[in-house]
């Protein structure tokens, strides 16, 4: 990853660290609640044996929730973050291996090494080019026809009203540093990208508010 671009993210989740989990519930209401949220990352989990990565995990609580839930499966939480990786651990973490601290794109698992990979609330604040880089490690780490669940933002509005309070809402939520690189992830379109990086669009679905929607997809090709 760019160095600077990584330095840059890195600062910013140390000094958001503290208060990181407060807000994302708060900010979650908007869409139905964080558990709503998880909840609906649960029911997409087909997995029966395997193992489950949150990449770009953050505090974990996700990570946590579906150990909880499916305490027969292995979670690993991946995040660049040290800080906010602390916080899950300090936490519990409920069985979930904390120990891994990486850039997303030299991750240190094999090939073919998770069932369910997810990746929620991250890829917006990616440039084009690392996000492109990011898909390619994702495919590479899934097995064959293995799940991939992405939260992210929902731009399918069909009135200018609706377009307009979207555009509001994310912005008054994101970080100054985010808002370029989720506009032009608006531009090039998730869908093409998640396709284009070798993946197959299985299912969508939008979350309360119609701000947030998690899609489902399945490892199809070599990108």
């Amino acid at each position: 990853m760019n160095e600077h671009y990584r330095e840059r993210w890195d600062s910013f989740y140390r000094r958001l660290a503290a208060t990181y989990d407060v807000k994302v519930r708060l900010f979650s209401l908007l869409w139905g609640g964080q558990n709503r949220v998880f909840r609906s990352c649960l029911n997409q989990v087909t997995v029966e044996s395997g193992a489950i990565l949150d990449l770009g995990c953050g505090t974990g609580a996700l990570a946590d929730f579906l150990r909880n839930e499916r305490p027969e499966i292995p979670v690993i939480g991946l995040d660049l973050s040290l800080e906010m990786l602390q916080i899950g651990r300090q936490r519990g973490g409920g069985g979930v291996n904390w120990n891994v601290q990486s850039d997303a794109l030299m991750s240190p698992f094999r090939p073919n090494a998770f069932t369910t990979i997810l990746i929620v609330a991250v890829l917006h604040e990616l440039p084009y080019e690392i996000r492109r880089r990011v898909l390619a490690e994702v495919h590479r780490l899934l097995e064959p026809g293995g799940q991939l669940l992405v939260g992210e933002h929902f731009h399918e509005q069909h009135t200018r009203l609706g377009r307009a309070y979207q555009r509001l809402v994310f912005r008054l939520i994101s970080a100054p540093q985010e808002r370029a690189t989720a506009a032009d992830l608006e531009t090039r379109g998730l869908d093409n990208e998640l396709t284009a990086a070798g993946f197959a669009i299985v299912s969508k679905e939008v979350l309360p508010g119609r701000l947030v929607a998690l899609t489902e997809l399945r490892k199809v090709s070599i990108p």
